[in-house]
C-alpha cells in the first residue's frame, strides 16, 4: 500500500531551485515535497521490516536542511537517532536519475551516451570545486546534461514525453532516494552510529560495504529496484575515478556500483518470477561464462 502511494505522489524538480536562495518560497516548498517523499519511502520500509528494524526506523529523525551541499548525506546520533540529507544533495540525486533515464532510452541513438554521463558528473564535480575555491565570483552557467551529450531539444522533448518513459523516470527516481536511505537506515540498524568511530580506513570502507548490502536486501524488499542505487554512485564515481585510495573512508563507487549489478543479479537469480527474463540473457545466470567474468572482473578491480 506504500509503495502504491509512492508512485502516486508527483515529483517536482527539485534542480530548478538550485537559482533560488535557500529561504526562497519556492526552495522551501520543494523541501516540504521532499520530505513527504522520504516520509513515504520509510513508510515503504517499515511494511516490510522485522520488529527490531522498525523499531530503530521509528527513532530516527529525518532532517534535510536548506543548503547547497551537494554531496552531504549522513547519520548520526545527536539526542537520538538522525539522518541528514541536504537540500542541494536531493535535487541532485533526482536531477541524476532523470539524467540516467534519457541516456537510457538515448542510447540506441548513441552507444556511447553512459560514458557521456559520467564525463558530464565528471565536469559538474569540477565546476563545484572550482566554484569553491572563488566563492562570491561570477560563476558560468552550468550546462544541463541534454546539452552537454549533445541531445537534441526536440529529442529530448519527444523521449521524455513518452508514457513508458516518465514511468520508468518516476520508479527510478524514488528507487534512487529510496537507496539513499536505506544505506543511512543501515548504519543505524547494524549499529554503526553507536560504535566507537572506525579505528582505520579500511574499517570505514567495511562499514559502508554493509550499509550497501543493507541497502539493497531493504530497497528490494520495499518493491524498489537496486538499480536505484546508480545514478547517485556514479555522480561520486565522477569525482573518484577508478584508482583506489588505500587511506578513503568510503569504498570506490565504481565499485559499489559493480555490487549493486552483481548482488541484483544473484537476488533475481534466486526468484523463480524472474526465470523468464533470465531464459533472455542466459550468460547473466551466476555460473554462466559471462557471469563469471564480471564476477572476476569485480574481484580483480576491487577486492
Amino acid at each position: 500500500m506504500a509503495l502504491a502511494l509512492i508512485l502516486s505522489i508527483s515529483l517536482v524538480q527539485t534542480c530548478g531551485a538550485q537559482t533560488d536562495t535557500p529561504d526562497s518560497a519556492a526552495s522551501l516548498t520543494m523541501r516540504d515535497n521532499e520530505i513527504r517523499i522520504c516520509n513515504a519511502i520509510l513508510s515503504a520500509f517499515s511494511d516490510v521490516m522485522s520488529p527490531e528494524e522498525r523499531a530503530i526506523l521509528q527513532e530516527i529523525e529525518l532532517r534535510i536542511p536548506m543548503d547547497y551541499d551537494l554531496t552531504r548525506v549522513i547519520a548520526y546520533r545527536q539526542d537520538g537517532r538522525v539522518i541528514e540529507i541536504s537540500f542541494g544533495f536531493f535535487g541532485t540525486m533526482i536531477d541524476a536519475s532523470n539524467n540516467w533515464t534519457l541516456a537510457e532510452y538515448y542510447a540506441t541513438q548513441d552507444p556511447d551516451i553512459f560514458n557521456k554521463y559520467e564525463a558530464y558528473y565528471k565536469y559538474l564535480n569540477d565546476a563545484i570545486d572550482q566554484n569553491e575555491q572563488s566563492i562570491g565570483e561570477n560563476h558560468p552557467k552550468l550546462q544541463r546534461f541534454a546539452e552537454f551529450a549533445g541531445i537534441p531539444a526536440e529529442t529530448q522533448a519527444q523521449i521524455m514525453s513518452q508514457s513508458d518513459v516518465r514511468d520508468v523516470q518516476v520508479k527510478l527516481e524514488f528507487a534512487t532516494i529510496a537507496y539513499v536511505l536505506a544505506h543511512e537506515i543501515g548504519h543505524h540498524v547494524l549499529g554503526h552510529v553507536d560504535a566507537p568511530p572506525a579505528a582505520t580506513a579500511a574499517e570505514s570502507r567495511e562499514r559502508e560495504s554493509q550499509a550497501d548490502q543493507y541497502a539493497f536486501s531493504l530497497t528490494m524488499r520495499a518493491g524498489f529496484t537496486a538499480f536505484g542505487a546508480l545514478p547517485a554512485l556514479a555522480f561520486f564515481e565522477a569525482a573518484e575515478g577508478k584508482a583506489a585510495d588505500p587511506d578513503a573512508s568510503h569504498p570506490l563507487a565504481y565499485c559499489r556500483i559493480f555490487g549493486a549489478w552483481m548482488y541484483t543479479l544473484d537476488q533475481l537469480a534466486a526468484d523463480q518470477k524472474f526465470a523468464p527474463l533470465f531464459e533472455k540473457m542466459p550468460g547473466m545466470l551466476p555460473g554462466a561464462p559471462q557471469y563469471n567474468a564480471l564476477k572476476a572482473q569485480l574481484a580483480q578491480d576491487c577486492s
